[in-house]
């Protein structure tokens, strides 16, 4: 009961505190663009200012279009059958894959999503471990409360960074491309550079899309990324196309970062480039 008076706190100070997920946001007719609601998905509310729908188990969401990848934006809180405020969503594909995940952690957390699709129609589900407990004087299972989900860009100027996220592109990238409902760039050479401005120390994630690129000549390759100085700060293997979250800690002013893989520095038919590794966004989940 205590968690239950929380979160209809927390509806309520929302309207203080995340003002931008207006009535659009929230979807108020089940369907944007190329995006619609599917099964499991509750009524559209608006209380004290601040719209919103919850969502039971496995909530359905369609993407309609060509294929390449979609970009959502989706703003979220646990709920009171969850037990907590702070809550993974997984995205689950049909075959009950998990694709991409979001942390909910209320209206001041966006949190983005990056998820294929194909010809036609694409469908995915909002996954919750742990939920569908009953809540009392309600018959709802109340998961997850959701305030904003959009299909965005990668970047307020069709780049693969958004400027006001607060991450900047450094040296050795290529320019912007577009192909096929993708964008992205290539590193030119080693140490593709971005640049994370904060204002005072900060324990944060850089969240990274990246793919191997052909002159690496394999699908899977180690991956560093080192700071200013020239330290390893993380340390994986990327294979094929993946979301990479990297823990860093930031000081206060420009923290710059750079990316190295392991590269056969192959050829590429009808391009004279080295084409080692692409970057299709980046951000800082703060």
């Amino acid at each position: 009961m205590r968690f239950l008076q929380t979160a209809l706190l927390g509806a309520c100070l929302a309207a203080a505190c995340a003002a931008r997920a207006s009535a659009a946001d929230a979807i108020p007719t089940g369907s944007a663009g190329g995006l619609a609601l599917g099964a499991n998905w509750g009524a559209y509310e608006t209380y004290r200012g601040v719209s919103f729908r919850w969502i039971d188990e496995d909530a359905e969401v369609v993407l309609r279009g060509g294929s390449g990848e979609a970009q959502l934006a989706i703003v979220c809180s646990g709920g009171p059958s969850v037990g907590q405020v702070d809550v993974p969503v997984r995205v689950l594909d049909r075959s009950h894959r998990q694709v991409d995940h979001a942390d909910c952690g209320g209206p001041d957390h966006p949190a983005t999503l990056l998820l294929p699709l194909e010809r036609g129609e694409t469908h995915y589900f909002l996954h919750v471990d742990g939920g569908g407990h009953p809540v009392p004087g309600e018959k709802r299972i109340l998961n997850v409360q959701i305030f904003s989900l959009a299909e965005v860009g990668p970047g307020a100027g069709g780049d693969v960074v958004d400027p006001h996220n607060g991450v900047q592109l450094g040296a050795h990238w290529y320019p912007v491309e577009h192909y096929d409902g993708l964008t992205f760039r290539w590193m030119n050479g080693q140490g593709g550079q971005f640049v994370v401005a904060a204002d005072h120390p900060l324990r944060t994630t850089l969240r990274l899309v990246l793919e191997v690129g052909p002159s690496v000549g394999a699908r899977r390759t180690p991956l560093t990324v080192q700071d200013a100085s020239g330290t390893t700060v993380f340390r994986t293997t990327l294979a094929g196309r993946q979301v990479v979250l990297v823990p860093v800690d930031l000081h206060p002013g420009n923290n710059v970062y750079s990316l190295r893989v392991e590269s056969r520095r192959r050829s590429v038919p009808h391009d004279p480039r080295i084409l080692d590794l692409r970057v299709i966004s980046a951000a800082v989940l703060r």
